[in-house]
C-alpha cells in the first residue's frame, strides 16, 4: 500500500482509564502504526460509580506522520468525547516527464518528399536485405534530423483539469470567500443569508463555466474520432496516467523476472517429464501429405500500400519514422517497401535490424498491485516496418495454414467469420444437446503458462513442414524471423540491458498468433481421438465431455486431460493446473440427482483434485451450471450502469451526436457482446437489459428518468434488446447459410426437404453447386427440429432455423452481409402486419 495510512474510530476494545488493549497495540505496531489518543474518551456512570475508558482511537504512521495534534473534548452531547485531529496534508507534486520528440506535425511536406526522393535507398538501393534496411534507416533518420530535429521536452502531468472558469465565476468565488470570512467574524443572520446566497451563485457559475469549457473542448475535436474518444475518456473516468515510479520496480528487475519465469517453466517441464510415462504416444502423424508452399510470391506495390494503410498509427521507441508519417506518404514509401519485401522473401531472410523488441510491462488487470512483478504481462513493441513485413507475409501464409486439413477445426481465433461468439455458440450448443439427452457435461478451462513466450522454435518449424507443407525459402524466412531475436524492457523512462530471446513469438507481433495456432494444432486430433470435445480461442482451451451414466466418462476425461498434459510437456509447454477451472453443466433436475462428490470435486489430472465451480468465466461471458445466463446478465447490467452513471455526469457538456456515439461505444457494445447466447432467455433477464438501454436513451436525450423510452429508442434508431438478439442470430445464420462459415456452426443446421422434390434441393448450407437454383441458398428454409426440453431451445441448432425461417424470402436471398444487415434492421423496425 502506498501513502500514509490513518485509522480512526470507535474500536470498542477492553480498556481501563487511559490505557489501551496491549494486544491491539502489538498488532498495529507490527504495521508501523502508533496510537495518538492519550486520555479517556468515554465515561460511564453506574451503580459502582463513574468509570473511564479509552475506546476512540487514532492510529497513524510513526515515521513522517502528518498527524500533529490529537485532543479530547467533553462536549456533553454523548457519552463519548469529541476527538479532534490536526492533519498537515500536502499536495503531492505533479508528475514530470522528460522525453525526446520531433516536431513532425509542422514538417514541410514538399521538402520532406523531395529529400526522400533524393535518398540513396531510392536512387541506388542495395541488393541485400540487411544492407537495404540499414540504408533506409540511415537515410530517413538523416532527413528527419535535418528537417525536424529531435528536441527534449519536459511535460508536467497535473492532477487537476486546466483552468476553465470564466471571469464571472472567478469574481463569484472571491465574493463567496469574502463573505465567508465576514460571517466567520460576525455570525449574524444577515451575514449568513448573504454568504449562502454567494455560495449558490458561485456554485451555479462554476458549474456553467465547467460545462461550457467541456462542450467547447469536445466540439473543437469533432471530426477526429481518436481525439473525441481521448477527451471523453478523460471526462468519464479521469486521468489514467499513473506515477509508475511509485512502484519501486526497475526495467532490469522486469527483464530478470521474465527470464527467470521461463527458466522455471523449463525446469518444471524437465522434472515432470522424468516422472511421466514413456509408453503413452502423443505424436500426431499427418493423415495426408500437405500441398507444398516453398516460397513467397513477389508482392506488388498496391498490396504493400494497402497493408500499410491498414496499420494502426501507433509509434514506439524502435520506429525511426512515425507510422502516421508513413501512411500519410504511402505513395512515396510503397515502392521502396515493396523492394524490401521482395528482397526479404527471395533471399529467405528477415532483416536483422528489426529483430529487437521493446517490452512494455502491462498490468494484467486494473486494480492489481503495481509493486508485484507477477501482475504484469510482457507486450513486445516492434518496429513498424517489421510489422508491415509480417503483415505482407501473413497475406500468403494465412491461407496455407488455416486452409490446411491439419489446422485445428475448433480454433476460432484469427480466422474470418470466426469470433468468441461463434466459439461460445458451438460450445453451448453441445452442452445444451447433452441437456436434451438428460445427461451432464463436465468442462475444463485449461490455462497455459507463458503460452506465447515458451514456444520451441525447432518444434514449430518441424510442424510447419510436416503438417502444413512450408519448405524451401518460405521455411528459411520463417526460421530467420524466429531466431536470433533480442529484447529489452522499457519501464519508467529507463531501459534494461538487451537480452537474447531463444524461444517464443513476440506478444504484439502480427505473425505470432497464427504461428501459435499452428504450434498447438495437433491437440485437436488427440482430444477427438479420445472421445472428448474441445474448443480453442488462441491459447484459451475448453475441454469437455458428456458424462454418460452407462460409461466411465469421468475416467475418460482424466485420461484425455493426462494425455493432453503430457503432449504439452513434450512440446515444451506447461499447463497451469492451479488455474484450471472445472464446471458441471446440466439441467436443474439432473444436477439435483447427481452424486454430491461429482458436483463438488473433479479429478481432471491424475492426483489433482479441483473444486467444481457453480459458474465459470469464458471469453468474457459467465456461464452458470444450468446455462440460464442469469449471472452473466446481472454482471452486464452492473457494468453498464456504472458507465451510465459516469456518462450522466458529463452529459450536459456533450453535443447530442457525441453523447449518442459515446453511449454506443461504452454501453451498447456491452449489451450486444455475445447476445446471441441470450436467445430464449427468461423475460426477467430481457427486462433487466431493456431497463439499461432505456436509461441510456434517457441520458442521451437528457429526459426525466420516468419518460417513455420507446420514442427515444426510435429517434436513436436503436433496436430493443429482444430484437437485437434476433438480429444477431439472423446475421450469424446468414453467414452460415451463404458462406458455410464457420464450418462448426454450419454442421448444426441443414436445409429442409420440401414436400415436392425440385432441382433446387441441396444437402447443406454453404454448398455451391453449379445449378442456378442452388447458387442462392436463401431461397430455402432451414430444417426445424423438435426439442425434448426447454433448456435445449436456446442452442444455435434450434435458434438459427427458427429466426431464419421467420424472415421474408426476399430478405433471405440477399447475399451481401452489409446489405442484409441494413435490410434486416429495417425489417425488425417495421411494425408487424395486422
Amino acid at each position: 500500500m502506498t501513502g500514509s495510512p490513518l485509522i480512526l474510530g470507535d474500536f470498542n476494545c477492553p480498556s481501563d482509564g487511559a490505557s489501551c488493549d496491549l494486544r491491539l497495540l502489538r498488532v498495529m505496531d507490527g504495521f508501523g502504526l502508533s496510537q495518538g489518543v492519550l486520555s479517556p474518551t468515554r465515561r460511564v456512570t453506574g451503580a459502582g460509580g463513574a468509570r473511564d475508558s479509552l475506546l476512540d482511537l487514532v492510529f497513524f504512521q510513526k515515521v513522517r506522520s502528518f498527524v500533529h495534534k490529537v485532543e479530547v473534548y467533553d462536549v456533553g452531547l454523548s457519552d463519548h468525547c469529541l476527538v479532534t485531529v490536526l492533519l498537515n496534508l500536502t499536495t503531492p507534486p505533479n508528475i514530470i516527464k522528460t522525453f525526446k520528440t520531433r516536431n513532425i506535425r509542422n514538417l514541410c511536406s514538399s521538402s520532406f518528399m523531395s529529400a526522400i526522393n533524393n535518398c540513396s535507398f531510392n536512387l541506388t538501393p542495395a541488393d541485400s536485405v540487411d544492407a537495404f534496411c540499414s540504408q533506409m534507416v540511415e537515410d530517413v533518420t538523416n532527413v528527419l534530423n535535418r528537417l525536424a530535429p529531435e528536441q527534449e521536452v519536459t511535460k508536467r502531468i497535473g492532477r487537476h483539469p486546466p483552468h476553465c472558469l470564466t471571469q464571472d465565476a472567478l469574481l463569484a468565488k472571491r465574493r463567496r470567500r469574502t463573505l465567508e470570512k465576514k460571517f466567520t467574524r460576525n455570525r449574524t443572520l444577515e451575514n449568513q443569508a448573504a454568504y449562502r446566497s454567494a455560495c449558490r451563485r458561485a456554485t451555479r457559475l462554476i458549474r456553467i463555466s465547467s460545462q461550457e469549457y467541456t462542450k467547447n473542448l469536445v466540439e473543437s475535436v469533432l471530426g477526429n474520432s481518436k481525439k473525441v474518444w481521448a477527451v471523453c475518456k478523460d471526462l468519464l473516468y479521469g486521468p489514467t496516467v499513473a506515477d509508475m515510479s511509485a512502484s519501486g520496480l526497475t526495467a532490469a528487475s522486469f527483464i530478470k523476472f521474465f527470464q527467470d519465469k521461463l527458466d522455471k517453466i523449463k525446469l518444471n517441464i524437465a522434472t515432470s517429464l522424468m516422472a511421466a510415462p514413456v509408453d503413452v504416444h502423443t505424436d500426431v502423424n499427418p493423415k495426408s501429405v500437405p500441398p507444398p508452399f516453398s516460397g513467397f510470391a513477389p508482392v506488388s506495390v498496391d498490396t504493400v500500400r494497402d497493408a500499410l494503410l491498414k496499420m494502426t498509427s501507433k509509434t514506439n521507441v524502435l520506429d525511426f519514422i512515425p507510422t502516421f508519417l508513413l501512411k500519410e506518404h504511402s505513395g512515396l514509401f510503397a515502392p521502396s517497401l515493396t523492394h524490401l519485401c521482395n528482397l526479404s522473401f527471395s533471399q529467405g531472410l528477415f532483416p536483422t535490424v528489426f529483430k529487437t523488441g521493446c517490452i512494455t510491462p502491462i498490468l494484467k488487470k486494473n486494480g492489481l498491485d503495481i509493486c508485484e512483478l507477477g501482475n504484469y504481462r510482457p507486450i513486445t513493441g516492434l518496429n513498424n516496418i517489421s510489422k508491415l513485413l509480417e503483415r505482407v507475409a501473413l497475406i500468403q501464409l494465412r491461407p496455407v495454414i488455416v486452409g490446411s486439413n491439419h489446422f485445428a477445426k475448433y480454433q476460432s481465433a484469427y480466422r474470418a467469420s470466426h469470433s468468441t461468439e461463434t466459439a461460445l455458440l458451438r460450445l453451448t450448443n453441445d452442452v445444451r444437446s447433452s441437456m436434451g439427452r438428460s445427461t451432464t457435461t463436465s468442462l475444463l478451462s485449461l490455462d497455459i503458462s507463458a503460452a506465447f513466450d515458451a514456444l520451441d522454435h525447432s518444434i514449430l518449424l518441424t510442424r510447419a513442414t510436416k503438417l502444413f507443407g512450408i519448405s524451401g525459402l518460405a521455411l528459411h524466412w520463417l526460421e530467420s524471423y524466429l531466431t536470433d531475436r533480442a529484447a529489452f524492457v522499457k519501464y519508467n523512462n529507463n531501459n534494461s540491458p538487451t537480452v537474447r530471446i531463444s524461444s517464443g513469438v513476440p506478444q504484439g507481433s502480427i505473425l505470432g498468433p497464427i504461428l501459435f495456432s499452428l504450434y498447438v494444432s495437433p491437440i485437436g486430433s488427440i482430444i477427438t481421438g479420445m472421445g472428448a470435445s474441445y474448443h480453442q480461442y488462441a491459447d484459451d482451451t475448453q475441454l469437455y465431455i458428456e458424462l454418460n451414466p452407462t460409461h466411465d466418462s469421468a475416467s475418460q476425461l482424466t485420461a484425455c486431460a493426462d494425455c493432453l498434459n503430457l503432449w504439452f510437456l513434450r512440446n515444451n509447454l506447461m499447463l497451469n493446473t492451479s488455474k484450471t477451472d472445472c464446471i458441471l453443466f446440466g439441467t436443474g433436475a439432473r444436477l439435483r440427482h447427481t452424486d454430491e462428490g461429482t458436483k463438488t470435486t473433479c479429478t481432471p489430472f491424475t492426483g489433482t483434485v479441483l473444486p467444481v465451480r457453480k459458474s465459470i468465466h469464458i471469453l468474457g461471458v459467465t456461464l452458470d451450471a444450468e446455462l440460464n445466463m442469469n449471472k452473466h446478465v446481472s454482471e452486464t447490467v452492473a457494468s453498464c450502469n456504472a458507465h451510465i452513471r459516469a456518462l450522466r455526469h458529463i452529459r450536459p457538456s456533450l453535443p447530442q451526436s457525441v453523447a449518442a456515439s459515446l453511449s454506443c461505444a461504452i454501453v451498447q457494445t456491452r449489451l450486444d457482446y455475445c447476445n446471441s447466447l441470450l436467445y430464449e432467455t427468461s423475460s426477467h433477464n430481457i427486462s433487466s437489459l431493456q431497463r439499461v438501454q432505456n436509461n441510456l436513451a434517457r441520458v442521451v436525450f437528457r429526459t426525466h428518468r420516468r419518460a417513455s423510452a420507446a420514442p427515444l429508442l426510435a429517434k436513436l434508431h436503436w433496436l430493443p434488446i429482444a430484437s437485437r438478439i434476433r438480429f444477431k442470430v439472423a446475421a450469424l445464420s446468414h453467414s452460415v447459410v451463404h458462406t458455410g462459415c464457420p464450418k462448426y456452426l454450419s454442421e448444426l443446421v441443414s436445409f429442409s426437404e420440401p414436400a415436392r422434390k425440385t432441382r433446387g434441393n441441396h444437402p447443406s448450407p454453404g454448398n455451391d453447386p453449379s445449378s442456378p437454383s442452388v447458387q442462392n441458398p436463401g431461397t430455402h428454409k432451414l430444417a426445424e427440429h423438435r426439442c425434448r426440453l426447454a433448456s435445449e431451445r436456446p442452442s444455435f441448432g434450434f435458434a438459427a432455423p427458427a429466426v431464419w425461417n421467420s424472415l421474408p424470402r426476399a430478405l433471405r436471398q440477399i447475399t451481401s452481409p452489409i446489405t442484409f444487415r441494413k435490410a434486416l434492421k429495417t425489417e425488425l423496425f417495421s411494425p408487424p402486419p395486422p
